[in-house]
């Protein structure tokens, strides 16, 4: 009997040993976190890159770290490693437009158009489909893929809401996109 007891006592301090390991480093990868957005406020994006990696390695679970490490790699033009980056982000929240709107933002700067557009419409989903910048993002990539009614239909609903959530000035520029990214007229160049 006494025996039973010494091994419960064991194990239970077992259990609280790796208990208050993991709340280290949850604390531990916060701090980085956090120091990885002084970083990049700062434009130090290979120190900042080298801490989020660190807190990924801390807390691979944690959505911030993978998050950070997507931020740097972004800032310097890693384009592979923020894709991964904003993979893991979507595995462990897939509730999240931010995730989507980020890997598309990445699509986007590969070229990879249709890409983007497939995670902008998750992101309108996440977003119950009222969200004014994805549906500029995704007009935008429609229209470089040369379809132009869907892009101008996407970016005159995002000018909408704009508008209704009183913000004239990303109206605007929401118009100024589309009249950019139009063709010109034929016998123009």
């Amino acid at each position: 009997m006494m025996k039973n007891k010494i091994s419960l006592c064991v194990v239970l301090l077992l259990m609280l040993n790796c208990y208050l390991q993991a709340v280290a480093a949850e604390n531990e990868c916060d701090k980085l976190v956090e120091e990885c957005t002084r970083l990049e406020k700062a434009g130090e994006f290979q120190k900042e890159l080298e801490l989020a990696e660190r807190a990924v390695l801390l807390c691979p679970k944690n959505y911030f770290a993978h998050q950070a490490v997507e931020s740097a790699a972004i800032n310097l033009k890693k384009f592979q490693r923020a894709l991964s980056a904003t993979c893991m982000c979507i595995k462990l929240d897939p509730t999240l437009d931010v995730s989507y709107r980020k890997r598309a933002a990445v699509y986007e700067l590969l070229n990879k158009y249709s890409l983007a557009i497939r995670d902008y419409n998750t992101a309108l989903k996440c977003a119950y489909g009222y969200d004014a910048e994805i549906l500029e993002e995704r007009g935008k990539c429609k229209l470089k893929l040369g379809r132009y009614k869907s892009g101008e239909k996407d970016l005159q609903s995002a000018a909408i809401i704009y508008l209704e959530q009183h913000q004239c000035d990303k109206a605007q520029k929401c118009i100024d996109e589309y009249l950019k990214l139009l063709p010109p007229p034929n016998g123009q160049a």
